[in-house]
């Protein structure tokens, strides 16, 4: 018996017979397994309609699943918020620009190889065809071809790979291989990893980044330019998690944008990133007014004023406290990995997993890796010993720069184990975010 290839139900026939074009209901029955999304669409330019379908797809079905739409939709955002972020990430990201018509012109004019020749020949045939005004489109799909200028590819700086880059459909576009590009550089926002496993709706992320997303949408003709990207936000607009979020979103206006920096290509601050017209921008650094400094749960609180930022104090092993690690919506992942002590200076200090430019300290930061024992009693109405009877304080130099003396018995506390040892244990004024027990041989 002959196998009838068909990716969608509702439609019968073998051998040659006339076929009709798909309905919307028939593409909905299209089934991807939460693989791939399935295509057939004959143009290497494929990938930017496949992201234009996903997110309808998503909209129509809910922002959030785990279906191969909602991969491709949560792999789209994953590059936008990546571009927002290519500052932070300048040491492990890098943009470069492409001018489609120029290189296309290079290629076929001026490379003098001919499979490079026929390669840019195909390539100008589909872009000129899809470059159709919108007087003229009639039922055409546009693509805004004939608008674009450049396009921007973010790549991983160590391999050189394309992660992914700008798109005149849907602003961005994730690469085919976006998982392997962009998964290995291992980058997370809160509980998010970029091009991770799980899909992570534009609800869940950063609000700062959400903003900034809905700050694009205010655009002169965004809705015109980009329908599914803004049929999409509008649905997402409608759930998203705080009252205060929506609040916001809905009272940006397209001046809200300008209070971004523009989005640099490479090391150049002159030549800005845009899509159709439409200037990209970065995350704000944080500043020593707000941001980090006056946000994070973690801001070491001292007994004398500190010039500049504060540093984070950041709790060792297990900590499963519900605290904002740095900005509102970045909150403490309890499997954190914190290193023992912070030896930057605070120029090169970056804050673990999120890699944000800001000082930290540690356990390791407060106590020394040794404990002294003296062969003889300390007389503890002359000395405060913090429950231990022979042991020197271990608190470093570091400690006295921000506590006075008269706190040591309030955040310290030394116990002798019954099978050997002593154990110190630090924690900050209040008694809150008690840091890891470090345990000292005796």
């Amino acid at each position: 018996m002959a196998k009838v290839f068909r990716l969608h139900e509702g439609a019968a026939g073998t051998g040659w017979f006339v076929s009709q074009p798909l309905t919307p209901a028939q593409l909905t029955t299209i089934r991807t397994e939460g693989k791939e999304v399935a295509t057939s669409i004959p143009s290497p330019f494929a990938r930017i309609d496949l992201v234009k379908s996903a997110f309808r797809w998503v909209t129509d079905h809910g922002p959030e699943g785990s279906t191969a739409y909602h991969r491709l939709v949560s792999e789209t955002l994953d590059v936008a918020q990546l571009f927002y972020l290519s500052q932070k990430y300048r040491n492990r990201l890098s943009i470069v620009a492409y001018d489609p018509v120029a290189r296309f012109r290079a290629l076929e004019v001026e490379d003098g190889i001919a499979r490079h020749s026929q390669l840019a020949e195909t390539l100008r045939l589909y872009w000129e065809q899809d470059s159709v005004s919108r007087e003229d489109a009639g039922n055409l799909v546009l693509y805004n071809f004939e608008l674009v200028k450049r396009i921007y590819l973010l790549l991983n700086r160590s391999t050189g790979q394309v992660i992914g880059g700008t798109s005149p459909a849907t602003l961005f576009l994730p690469a085919p291989d976006a998982r392997e590009a962009g998964g290995r550089l291992g980058l997370r926002s809160s509980d998010h990893t970029f091009f991770g496993e799980v899909s992570t709706p534009l609800s869940q992320r950063e609000p700062s980044f959400v903003q900034y997303l809905f700050a694009l949408s205010k655009q002169p003709r965004f809705p015109l330019l980009f329908p599914e990207l803004f049929t999409y936000l509008e649905k997402v607009r409608l759930a998203l998690p705080s009252a205060e979020l929506t609040h916001a979103v809905t009272n940006l206006e397209a001046a809200s944008l300008g209070s971004y920096r523009p989005c640099p290509v490479g090391t150049n601050p002159n030549d800005a990133c845009e899509v159709l017209g439409i200037p990209l921008g970065l995350r704000e650094e944080d500043e020593e007014e707000g941001g980090i400094n006056e946000t994070s749960d973690f801001t070491l609180v001292s007994d004398f004023p500190i010039k500049g930022r504060r540093p984070l104090v950041l709790p060792q092993g297990r900590f499963p406290g519900e605290w904002t690690y740095t900005t509102p919506g970045i909150r403490w992942n309890e499997n954190n990995v914190v290193p023992w002590r912070n030896d930057h200076p605070e120029g090169e200090s970056l804050l673990p997993v999120q890699e944000d430019p800001y000082p930290w300290l540690s356990a390791g930061n407060f106590l020394e890796d040794k404990m002294i024992e003296l062969p003889y009693p300390v007389d503890a109405t002359r000395f405060e010993m913090c429950g231990s009877g022979r042991c020197l304080l271990p608190l470093t130099p570091l400690f006295f720069r921000y506590f006075r003396a008269e706190s040591t018995p309030r955040m310290l506390t030394l116990s002798d184990l019954a099978g050997g040892g002593t154990e110190a244990l630090l924690e900050r004024q209040g008694g809150q975010n008690p840091l890891p027990k470090g345990i000292q041989p005796s």
